[in-house]
C-alpha cells in the first residue's frame, strides 16, 4: 500500500488480511523531514466495492533538520526568521474511512483526529549585556555581541488528520 497523509507524510507499507473483515500493516515513509515508521490495523464491517471501515495507527518520524523548512516557510509567510533546527515526533491516528476497489486492490480515503508528540530545537539569536559582564571586552560604538542558543521543546497536539492512498492484495 501507498498512500499521502497528513501527520503521516507519504508512506509505503505492506498489509496483509489475516482476515477478511482486518488488514494489518507495517511501513516506512518520509515527511519531508525526516523518514519515519508506521504500523496500524483496520476493521471493515463489511467487505464490497465500496466498504466502511475504522482505523487505528501508531506511527514515529525520526529526528531530522528542519531548518530548511522552516527557512521556506518563514520566507514564503513574510515572517521573522524562527530557525527550526530540528523536529521529530510520534503519532496516533484513530480515523475512520471509505475503501472503493476490488478485493486485489482500492483506494481509500480516512480522516480522523492525531495525537501527536513533537520535539523540536529552535535556535534564538540574543544579546550579550556587556554592562554586566565581568571582564567585558572593549567593542566599537554601536556593535553588540550576539549568542546562539539553542532550545529544545517538546509540543503536545491533539489535530484533525486525513489520508488518501491505494492498496494492493498479491
Amino acid at each position: 500500500m501507498a498512500d499521502l497523509g497528513v501527520p503521516d507524510g507519504m508512506t509505503a507499507a505492506v498489509a496483509l488480511r489475516p482476515h477478511r473483515m482486518m488488514q494489518l500493516h507495517f511501513g516506512a515513509g518520509h515527511n519531508t523531514i525526516a523518514p519515519g515508521l508506521r504500523a496500524g490495523v483496520r476493521v471493515y464491517p463489511f467487505t464490497a466495492a465500496v466498504s466502511p471501515y475504522v482505523a487505528a495507527e501508531a506511527g514515529h518520524y525520526f529526528v531530522g533538520n528542519a531548518t530548511d523548512l522552516a527557512n521556506d516557510t518563514a520566507e514564503r509567510y513574510g515572517l521573522d526568521d524562527a530557525d527550526l533546527q530540528s523536529l521529530g515526533y510520534r503519532y496516533g491516528n484513530a480515523h475512520i474511512g471509505l475503501r472503493l476497489g476490488t478485493s486485489k486492490a482500492a483506494f481509500y480515503l480516512q480522516g480522523g483526529v492525531s495525537w501527536i508528540r513533537a520535539t523540536a530545537v529552535v535556535r534564538e539569536t540574543r544579546a550579550l549585556d556587556m554592562q554586566t559582564a565581568t571582564n567585558p571586552l572593549p567593542l566599537r560604538p554601536g556593535s553588540e555581541p550576539t549568542v546562539d542558543v539553542y532550545v529544545e521543546s517538546a509540543v503536545r497536539l491533539f489535530t484533525p488528520s486525513a489520508r488518501l492512498g491505494l492498496v494492493a492484495y498479491f
